[in-house]
């Protein structure tokens, strides 16, 4: 059906190769990497450690579909900021990400880094808007030229104040009209937060959507607490979406490994109920 990912972050005191191990040994596809789990900046992994890492991956047979969390560091990044140093700073560092993506072998950017993408007064989401376009629009052909594709990630007014429908991602990506460089993902636990739910915004973004996150609106893995991950994704299924499944939690209780076993558990029986 899918292609079945785990995201890195978990274990990220540990060496990446461990992680393939276990995630080829748990049963998935692929892992998500965090690039602040590999070195402080994109820049510090170097091309030699680069092959190493794509190599570790193949010898597991998985595959590394995407980064993401891409402004957690280095420090001083912003996607909105009315600091144009910061901006000109910011669209620096997305062209090293999208280097480090596709040299790992990775297509997608997932950019969600809510903290760094939030505006304050007296800016407005229109300000905001203009400058996030400014930056993304800069690195077009460099996403172009390494067939990457960076992906707006809408999120909970919780978590920031800019962009927070997949509407609002869609239109951003459609601003920029590029689609085969700039597209939207989606998120469970951030659809949950907005009009119709994930069921509602899978059917209407699913078909479009280049990447889906899986996990619950508290924040568990699939399996961790109540939610009916089947039906989510029955809803993509439905809606045509063609790309990966990626699990991000954010509790890590009772541990990382005993969460990605329960997981890669759900998603698979998940997958089975709708194919029944």
């Amino acid at each position: 059906m899918w292609p079945l990912a785990i995201c890195n972050e978990m274990w990220k005191n540990e060496p990446i190769e461990q992680v393939f191990c276990k995630a080829r040994d748990m049963g998935y596809d692929g892992v998500e990497i965090a690039p602040f789990t590999l070195a402080e900046s994109a820049d510090h992994v170097l091309a030699a450690r680069r092959k190493e890492i794509a190599r570790a991956a193949a010898d597991n047979g998985i595959r590394m579909p995407a980064l993401h969390w891409l402004f957690v560091g280095p420090a001083g990044l912003h996607l909105t900021s009315p600091d144009a140093a910061v901006r000109r700073r910011s669209a620096d560092y997305l062209h090293s990400l999208i280097d480090l993506c596709a040299d790992l072998g990775g297509s997608i950017l997932v950019h969600g880094s809510p903290k760094q993408r939030s505006f304050e007064t007296p800016d407005t989401f229109q300000d905001a808007w203009n400058r996030a376009l400014e930056v993304i629009t800069s690195v077009v052909p460099h996403l172009k030229a390494r067939k990457v594709t960076w992906c707006c990630e809408a999120l909970s007014p919780k978590e920031t104040n800019f962009i927070n429908t997949a509407e609002q991602a869609l239109q951003f990506a459609q601003a920029i009209g590029q689609p085969d460089a700039v597209g939207i993902m989606l998120d469970v636990k951030a659809m949950s937060f907005m009009l119709g739910g994930p069921d509602k915004n899978l059917e209407r973004f699913g078909s479009i959507a280049r990447h889906l996150h899986v996990n619950t609106p508290d924040g568990h893995g699939p399996g961790l607490a109540d939610y009916d991950f089947a039906a989510v994704l029955r809803a993509a299924k439905r809606a045509g979406f063609s790309g990966w499944v990626s699990a991000e939690p954010f509790d890590y209780t009772p541990d990382p490994d005993t969460v990605a076993r329960t997981i890669i558990a759900t998603l698979k029986a998940a997958v089975r109920t709708i194919e029944a």
